[in-house]
């Protein structure tokens, strides 16, 4: 640990048997947010990962920032593990998705008798939309007489100014 040029940053070695590069990576992208991260291999079975701290910090905070690294990137190398041993699942899963034909709709048995009324229906349709338009008429009648709009202010545009 090391403070440079009034930045503090945060120096962690990482073997790379246990944490695989792609998870040192992934963890050190979350930390873009409060640190730049610089990762540098030493060998083939080493890295550093340095996190310069975009707050200027001390001591106690450095230890911090280390652990909450280091915790993320335990937590970054189960997430990895489990989609590893789960890539053969989900290769069949989307492969089984886009080999099934889509569902076909079910033919309609005798021409469009679902879409017939008896006579008894269309008395009741017709009733039911005399009834609405009823109410539509008296409703409108109503707001007429009761509100007026002296400023023309529930107009359209086309009966304000008679242009289309």
């Amino acid at each position: 640990m090391a403070k440079i040029n009034g930045q503090s940053e945060v120096t962690i070695a990482v073997g790379l048997r246990e944490f695989p590069m792609e998870v040192v990576r992934f963890t050190a992208y979350l930390f873009m947010d409060r640190a730049d991260p610089l990762i540098a291999l030493e060998g083939k079975r080493r890295a550093r990962v340095t996190l310069r701290l975009r707050a200027a910090v001390a001591g106690k905070r450095l230890a911090l920032e280390k652990a909450a690294f280091l915790k993320e990137l335990e937590a970054q190398r189960f997430q990895w593990d489990v989609l590893r041993k789960n890539r053969s699942i989900q290769e069949f899963i989307v492969r089984q998705a886009l080999q099934q034909p889509p569902a076909a709709a079910p033919a309609p048995e005798s021409g469009n008798s679902d879409l017939e009324l008896s006579q008894e229906e269309e008395r009741e349709l017709d009733r039911l939309i005399a009834e609405v338009e009823e109410t539509l008429a008296k409703e409108a009648k109503g707001r007429a007489g009761k509100k007026k709009d002296p400023l023309g202010i529930r107009k359209t545009w086309e009966e304000a100014h008679g242009r289309a």
